[in-house]
């Protein structure tokens, strides 16, 4: 039972730092205060956290530093 529950640690502790470094990802490619969620219904999401709209993970496709999601495209994929 130990090693299963030790696996169970390093897998989350591994999810943690993967979500950690997608979000910091998602906030160099918007022009907005944006954080990664998830939520049973919805998956993952990205949440404008000024408007508290909630938009699929796809809208940041094809985004860049340079060529960043604006809160308008953001609002276009609003679920």
């Amino acid at each position: 039972m130990k090693g299963k529950i030790n696996k169970l640690i390093r897998a989350y502790i591994k999810y943690e730092n993967i979500y950690q470094e997608l979000e910091n990802s998602i906030r160099e490619v918007c022009d907005f205060n944006a954080r990664l969620e998830h939520n049973m219904s919805d998956g993952f999401t990205i949440l404008n956290e000024e408007t508290s709209n909630l938009a699929p993970l796809k809208c940041v496709e094809g985004k860049s530093k340079t060529n960043k999601l604006t809160e308008e495209e953001h609002l276009d994929w609003c679920i």
